[in-house]
């Protein structure tokens, strides 16, 4: 019986307890009673040994993480086997109180990491007295450590990058918020942020982003940023800090959230490189040819027709790609793709590895698209699994529209029916070529299918109103252009647009991204020694990427008046670099914030994304890649191997 003079929480621990061990009697599997116990309690045990019976010491590893905070999202962290999974660790062997890994490597790496793995744990057969007591080895096999993981990211560069970062959101956000107090901006702006006011909505500003370095060469991390990030110290020792955690979840900011590998977001110019490859290699832009900015683009929208971002438009005149990619002009890149097509754009953008996951070996890494047909909505795909939320606000906005045609008629359709009718008039948006074949087939459905009088639907506009909502589901010439400038729905990942530069830097090699530089057995054994792996090579005129190569020099460049000139001017060493300015709103400081780079200008030996979430624009993520460059240069630059040092390990 449990003592009475024991508090309820202790009763409650005792019962588990003595549950546990009926439960494990029949397999001999002992009951761990407490963790992480004193040396004074040790000696207190061993002493008075004889007395309890069935009561002995084990020793065992525990998780450390030294670093704190530093690459928190690639390191991961550990925990008590869950219920959902238990079943599946103890059929590896596993006992039901080990920690695995739940993020990062220590999740992706766990049956390398992992000492629980039934042929690593050893065995041991005794005779025990009726005591329970030990008195004769029989048998006994030494169990093994786990394998130590080795990561290419270096712990020095690491670090420097997530000051950089850091201080260029805090900047970005100083900035916005001195913009949001000035009174001509207020001006500008009132309409919208009269909208804002009455839907209770907030002006989001720059808090996150990620910032990551590439060796263009090979597809090694050399750094890997995720910001906010969290402290790893509060998993140490298996348990964590119900308090920190607890933290760490209510933080809206989600510091759990890897923006390196899971974040997607429309490219902005960044995309302008692929527009121009994909130009240049089809035919559809000759290599001297040159482009003048007309004022509007007209080709896909008579009635509003895109422009350039610039108001001096005699800057963007006799553009060559080399100066179209220098000034970021969207006009030349309307053309391009307007000539190209999405197709085109789209087989391109795959061979850049933009419509791919890049393999890194951390798990949650998102599959970046680029806007097409399919990727607006696709027939054969379930609504709820689309990849935008465009088809699901279509969908919900035709279900309303049949609610209240029921309503106003009396009429009770079932939701199987409606789903049905629902499913017709989206896949009406991706059946004909022309919009003006879908008058028909929308008033069949109307009639045959929610038997509304044919009278009822003219009185009522429905044909039109139906066309329009199932409007945003087709691919029209005017998405293809903004497809072309990074606009549209494409959405790529900072890893994706890492390996994506690191390709147009090293003249069309695309690589899978690596973060494991080995993996080392107990005995110093290297297990796995992990080489570069060529995800797709480029076969085209190598001048097209010299050219795009010229380009994005110009974007730096002070003598050329390049888009970024001025955030670069004082940069140490020459970098070729590309800015990217995303659209959310209708507020500019909203915009997300793009910046992908490689350096030295002649013999690439990294390549830095910076993707900085509401950060205003993309030449304003400059500091953080200057930062990156200059440190990594400053140390590594020298060598004849471009190969990152591996002084990060995850070993068990």
């Amino acid at each position: 019986s449990i003592p009475d003079d024991l508090d309820e929480e202790m009763k409650v621990k005792v019962l588990a307890l003595w549950q546990e061990s009926r439960m494990n009697a029949y397999n001999s599997t002992p009951c761990t009673i407490a963790y992480d116990v004193g040396y004074e309690t040790v000696s207190e045990i061993e002493v008075r040994s004889m007395e309890l019976d069935g009561i002995e010491i084990s020793q065992s590893s525990t998780r450390v993480y030294p670093q704190g905070s530093t690459a928190s999202h690639v390191v991961g962290y550990i925990l008590k086997i869950d219920s959902d999974s238990l079943e599946d660790y103890r059929s590896q062997g596993y006992p039901t109180d080990a920690f695995v890994g739940q993020d990062g490597i220590e999740a992706s790496m766990e049956s390398q990491l992992s000492p629980y793995i039934e042929y690593r744990q050893g065995s041991q057969t005794v005779e025990i007295n009726t005591r329970g007591k030990i008195v004769r080895e029989l048998d006994y096999t030494a169990p093994t450590d786990g394998n130590s993981v080795v990561l290419t990211i270096d712990v020095d560069l690491q670090n420097v990058m997530a000051e950089a970062l850091a201080d260029n959101i805090e900047s970005i956000r100083a900035e916005q918020e001195t913009l949001l107090a000035d009174e001509s901006w207020q001006r500008r702006n009132r309409d919208t942020l009269a909208e804002y006011e009455e839907a209770g909505r907030e002006i989001q500003l720059a808090t996150g982003g990620a910032l990551i370095a590439m060796d263009p060469n090979s597809g090694r991390v050399l750094g890997y940023v995720s910001l906010p990030d969290y402290d790893l110290s509060i998993f140490e020792g298996g348990s964590v800090d119900s308090g920190a955690w607890a933290q760490i979840l209510a933080d809206d900011n989600n510091p759990l959230f890897d923006r390196a590998i899971s974040a997607k977001d429309a490219p902005g110019s960044t995309f302008k490189l692929c527009t121009a490859l994909a130009g240049l290699a089809s035919g559809n832009l000759g290599k001297d040819e040159r482009i003048s900015d007309e004022g509007p683009f007209d080709k896909t929208d008579t009635a509003n027709p895109a422009k350039c971002w610039t108001t001096h438009i005699e800057r963007h005149q006799n553009q060559t790609v080399v100066e179209g990619l220098s000034n970021s002009c969207n006009y030349f890149f309307y053309e391009v793709s307007f000539r190209t097509g999405a197709q085109t754009l789209n087989e391109w953008a795959a061979a850049l590895g933009l419509t791919s996951r890049t393999n890194i070996e951390l798990p949650g890494e998102s599959t970046s698209f680029v806007g097409n047909q399919d990727a607006l909505y696709n027939p054969d795909v379930a609504i709820e699994d689309q990849m935008t939320t465009k088809p699901m606000v279509v969908a919900t906005a035709l279900r309303n529209l049949i609610a209240e045609i029921g309503e106003e008629r009396n009429i009770e359709y079932d939701e199987e029916r409606v789903d049905e009718v629902v499913k017709k008039l989206m896949d009406i948006a991706v059946s004909y070529d022309n919009r003006a074949e879908w008058n028909a087939p929308i008033r069949e459905v109307l009639v045959y299918d929610l038997n509304l009088p044919v009278q009822y639907i003219s009185s009522n506009f429905l044909g039109n109103t139906v066309a329009s909502y199932i409007s945003d589901l087709y691919w029209t010439p005017n998405e293809t252009i903004m497809l072309g400038i990074g606009q549209s729905i494409t959405q790529i990942t900072p890893i994706a647009a890492a390996r994506y530069v690191s390709a147009i830097a090293n003249g069309g090699t695309v690589y899978d991204a690596q973060i494991i530089d080995k993996i080392i057995a107990p005995d110093g054994t290297v297990v796995v020694d992990k080489e570069p792996v060529v995800a797709n090579q480029i076969e085209t005129d190598p001048e097209y990427f010299e050219l795009i190569q010229d380009g994005m020099v110009n974007v730096t460049s002070v003598e050329n008046d390049g888009t970024a000139a001025e955030q670069f001017k004082n940069s140490k060493y020459p970098i070729a670099a590309k800015t990217g300015t995303s659209q959310r709103t209708e507020i500019d400081v909203e915009n997300n914030s793009w910046l992908v780079c490689y350096a030295p200008v002649e013999d690439p030996k990294i390549a830095v994304v910076v993707y900085i979430q509401n950060g205003y624009a993309g030449a304003r993520s400059a500091s953080a890649a200057i930062e990156t460059i200059t440190y990594y240069l400053d140390n590594y630059g020298g060598y004849e191997s471009t190969e990152a040092e591996t002084e990060f390990s995850i070993a068990d």
